[in-house]
C-alpha cells in the first residue's frame, strides 16, 4: 500500500513539475510576442510624428532614462536575492527527494 502510495506522489510531483515547467515556457512566449508587437506600434507612431514631435520625444526619453537610472540606484542592493524564486526551486526539488526517502525508508 506505501509503495502505491509513493508511486502516485512521485507521478504528480514529475506532473507537477512538467506542468510548472510549460506554464513558465509559454508565459515567456507570450510576453516576447506581447513586446515584439508593442515595439513595432510604438515604432509606426515614433515614424508618423512630425519633426518637431520627434524632437521632443527624444527630449523625453532621455529625461525619463535619467530618471529610471536615478532610481535604479536608489532600489539596488547590492547581495540582494530572488527569495521566492530559491523557495520555489527547494519545494520543487524537495517533493521528489522526500518521496524517494520515504521509498527507500519502506523498502529496506
Amino acid at each position: 500500500m506505501m509503495t502505491l502510495i509513493l508511486w502516485v506522489l512521485t507521478i504528480l510531483s514529475v506532473i507537477w513539475t512538467w506542468r510548472l515547467i510549460n506554464f513558465g515556457v509559454r508565459t515567456a512566449e507570450r510576453i516576447a510576442r506581447a513586446s515584439e508587437i508593442t515595439a513595432f506600434n510604438v515604432e509606426a507612431i515614433y515614424e508618423s510624428l512630425s519633426p518637431e514631435a520627434k524632437q521632443r520625444a527624444i527630449e523625453v526619453m532621455a529625461a525619463r532614462k535619467a530618471k529610471d537610472e536615478e532610481a535604479r540606484k536608489r532600489v539596488e542592493r547590492p547581495g540582494a536575492t530572488n527569495t521566492i524564486g530559491l523557495v520555489m526551486a527547494s519545494i520543487m526539488l524537495a517533493i521528489p527527494v522526500v518521496t524517494f526517502i520515504l521509498w527507500a525508508v519502506t523498502h529496506n
